[in-house]
């Protein structure tokens, strides 16, 4: 945990010291060779890290997470067919890891293989159907552009469509309750169908309002606006202070 925080910190060093201690107690202990890995890439050290997930890829073969890093460590060496083999392999593993699925997808539909997404993809789908998940909106537009590269733009609009309802809309404002009360905001939120999701108080003067649709982004809403400032006022477009 602590490696992992200094590197999200960009802590290079420090995150090296926590993953070196941990591998003198444990050499085959996978999260701290997955993070030495990652590290390694982050420095731009792209050949050594892409070795150092070879092998770990080697070591721990059952863990889809494994062949995903190793994809994007080949991506990032250029190696594109090496990539789509290890992106099979985490797929493999794991039909629905999304994250693997997804750059499957945009990797394949760059080589041509466009055809073979729309299946996958709509099999995926249909998977989180049967389970009875939310559907992915990040994933119904990958079908989208896979239908778009297949030259059937129709079924591509269709799927363009599902996305943007799909879409979770989020609005953040931050308003003056000097200058206006929450009365006055939660009214114009519920006027254009949002819902109040929570309301934190950010400072003496000034409180964030935190706001979603409850249909998930219909498109006839109005497109939400991050507002986040100093002293933004803007409410869904319109002005408090007047």
């Amino acid at each position: 945990m602590l490696a992992r925080l200094a590197l999200a910190d960009e802590k290079h060093d420090e995150c090296a010291q926590y993953v070196d201690k941990v591998l003198a107690l444990d050499p085959a202990n996978y999260d701290a060779l997955s993070l030495r890995a990652r590290l390694t890439l982050v420095k731009g050290e792209m050949d050594k890290g892409r070795e150092q997930l070879e092998k770990l890829a080697t070591q721990y073969p059952r863990v889809p997470a494994v062949h995903h890093q190793l994809a994007v460590a080949r991506l990032l060496n250029r190696d594109v067919e090496g990539a789509l083999q290890s992106l099979d392999k985490a797929t493999g593993l794991n039909p629905d890891y999304t994250d693997a699925v997804l750059l499957n997808a945009e990797l394949s539909i760059r080589s041509g293989k466009a055809e073979a997404v729309i299946a996958g993809l709509q099999d995926f789908l249909q998977r989180q159907s049967q389970r009875g998940d939310p559907t992915n909106s990040v994933v119904v537009r990958a079908l989208a552009t896979a239908f778009l590269a297949s030259g059937k733009p129709e079924e591509a609009v269709t799927a363009f469509r599902q996305a943007e309802v799909l879409a979770p809309r989020t609005l953040e404002i931050t308003y003056d309750r000097d200058r206006s009360s929450a009365g006055q905001v939660l009214a114009l939120i519920q006027q254009h169908g949002y819902a109040i999701a929570d309301v934190t108080t950010r400072e003496p003067d000034l409180e964030d309002v935190r706001a979603h649709s409850p249909d998930e982004g219909s498109p006839s809403l109005p497109p939400a606006r991050n507002t986040r400032g100093h002293r933004a006022k803007l409410v869904l477009g319109q002005d408090l202070r007047k």
